[in-house]
């Protein structure tokens, strides 16, 4: 077991990873960004070193995708950004990147696995900007959240509520998330990104597993803990933006 010192710096590398992770899902790529990215490997932005053969195939992946985005700059950016309203806002691939589309009966969004990771952010002291643009289990504010725990918590306790969340709520539905987009999206950039999202993940968790020596609790859907959504915050479909 390593000690404590490297066990926090460790944690606060996998922290920063998932931050840039939650920013490439959260936003539009510049072409400064897409310029940065393709100036080493994707792995060298990371502070976590990928693990297994699923892992270094998706940065590969990723890799390869910036490597083709150099002949025009300006018609990449603009395919980019078509990819990016198609997968995050008009939810052309029917992926919605937010936990209670998927784990909802009727695949509504703003439903009680919101409400439950909403407890998640309240326990941590962490509030969304306005959950009626972007819901507190969107896919960005759940990365962030794991985030938070990691840089602000102590080693136990922060490791011990990430795997819990990540159980609970994140792996129960990003891999989902991240397989249908990778499969229907129109670039080779996001499809990289939902693979490397997807299996970064996994490795985190892994990683968790490791440290504290407490085995991952593999659950259905089914399984998580949801609280009542209130009548007056209940999403209606068309009362307000979905993502």
């Amino acid at each position: 077991m390593a000690g404590s010192t490297d066990i926090e710096k460790l944690l606060q590398a996998v922290a920063e990873d998932l931050r840039l992770l939650a920013a490439l899902h959260a936003a539009e790529l510049t072409a400064e960004q897409l310029e940065e990215l393709r100036q080493f490997p994707f792995q060298d932005y990371l502070g976590l070193l990928a693990d297994n053969a699923v892992t270094r195939d998706a940065l590969a992946a990723m890799d390869a995708a910036l490597a083709a985005t150099g002949a025009s700059a300006a018609a990449t950016i603009d395919t980019l950004a078509a990819d990016f309203a198609d997968i995050y806002l008009t939810y052309r691939y029917r992926a919605a990147p937010s936990e209670s589309a998927w784990l909802h009966p009727e695949h509504l969004e703003r439903q009680e696995p919101m409400f439950a990771v909403r407890a998640w952010h309240r326990r941590f002291g962490v509030q969304v900007p306005d959950w009626r643009i972007r819901p507190d289990d969107h896919l960005v504010n759940e990365l962030l959240l794991v985030a938070h725990i990691l840089e602000h918590e102590p080693p136990p306790r922060a490791m011990a509520a990430a795997g819990r969340f990540l159980d609970d709520h994140l792996l129960l539905w990003a891999p989902d998330f991240c397989a249908r987009v990778a499969a229907r999206c129109a670039t080779p950039f996001y499809a990289a990104l939902a693979l490397s999202s997807a299996a970064y993940l996994e490795e985190v968790r892994a990683l968790l597993e490791q440290l504290t020596g407490k085995t991952r609790q593999v659950r259905q859907p089914a399984d998580t803990a949801t609280v009542p959504a209130c009548e007056e915050t209940r999403y209606v479909p068309g009362r307000a933006p979905g993502w």
